[in-house]
């Protein structure tokens, strides 16, 4: 029972830090295309 709850723990954990990375990773090329955009005009 401990076993399983710490593997589905362990697992959600993996998937909010994948979450984390790819929020940051989206947000940070959003500003390099905006910023792309900007600088033209």
């Amino acid at each position: 029972m401990l076993q399983e709850a710490n593997a589905r723990l362990r697992g959600w954990q993996r998937i909010t830090t994948k979450l984390k990375h790819n929020n940051r990773n989206h947000r940070g090329s959003m500003g390099l295309e905006t910023l792309r955009v900007d600088s033209p005009s």
